[in-house]
């Protein structure tokens, strides 16, 4: 898929997405999927409680988002972010600025940052259950 198409496909999915989850409270309605980890294992995986944190968002109820999922806030600001230095922050010669995203350890600082998230989340401690979906 190219540039051009992923991102006309990743508009698309979020003017069909955003209303949805606008309208209809995923704490509320059964149509939304479930999390297959959490079905499969008993445990919280990172996006565990994204979709009620996406529509308390959506409703500018902070607080309420944070209780469900933590990290929905800081990835929102990140990927805005992102997707300012990819388009907003134009050099003199018409090509982005790629600064933080585009650094080869990004992934790996990432991937180990989610995973960390993931395993403090289902620690059975009580000074860490606010990571626990609400």
């Amino acid at each position: 898929m190219t540039s051009k198409r992923f991102k006309i496909f990743i508009g698309v999915a979020a003017s069909l997405l955003l209303p949805l989850y606008f309208f209809i409270d995923p704490e509320k309605w059964k149509i939304f999927p479930k999390c297959p980890f959490l079905a499969l294992t008993g445990l919280y995986c990172p996006g565990c409680g994204s979709q009620r944190a996406i529509h308390d968002l959506l409703h500018l109820r902070i607080a309420s988002s944070l209780d469900h999922n933590l990290l929905v806030l800081p990835s929102l600001i990140l990927l805005t972010f992102h997707a300012w230095q990819l388009y907003g922050n134009r050099g003199t010669n018409g090509q982005s600025q790629k600064i933080l995203f585009h650094q080869p350890k990004t992934p790996y600082v990432l991937l180990i940052f989610f995973l960390c998230f993931a395993v403090l989340r289902n620690v059975p401690i009580e000074v860490l259950s606010f990571l626990k979906p609400d």
